[in-house]
């Protein structure tokens, strides 16, 4: 069952890692792939409110799956964890505060595919702005 109201806050041009703890694994995750994103929420792409195409996106992945993008790492027997670095949120939240994320698991043949949270990332602007906007 996927963990839901996964919600958190965090500020803009901040470095960070996000833990996402499985639960009710019913099997050994250590050989699946993880896909996390985030987009600007947006009901016109319900019900999957991620828009992966949108300028504004941050993807991450297991190291290799999913295109090779990165920024996943499996840890002990029951969590992932993202890292999000300051590079990924400068300037993608100007006029938009609020995104959709998803964690999305799937064994090593791409079967299985589950969604396994949920929520929304808040982001804050800083009173002094970091990177290029004004």
């Amino acid at each position: 069952m996927a963990s839901v109201n996964q919600n958190f806050t965090k500020w803009e041009g901040d470095t960070f890692i996000i833990q996402f703890t499985i639960n009710d694994a019913e099997a050994n995750l250590t050989d699946y792939k993880a896909y996390w994103a985030c987009s600007p929420i947006t009901t016109s792409l319900a019900p999957s409110y991620v828009d992966v195409n949108s300028p504004k996106a941050i993807i991450k992945t297991t190291t290799g799956d999913f295109g090779g993008i990165g920024g996943i790492t499996y840890q002990e027997t029951d969590k992932f964890r993202v890292s999000i670095t300051s590079s990924d949120t400068l300037d993608i939240g100007a006029g938009t505060g609020s995104f959709y994320h998803e964690l999305t698991l799937a064994d090593n043949n791409g079967d299985n595919s589950i969604v396994v949270s949920s929520g929304i990332f808040t982001m804050q602007f800083p009173l002094f702005p970091a990177g290029n906007r004004t």
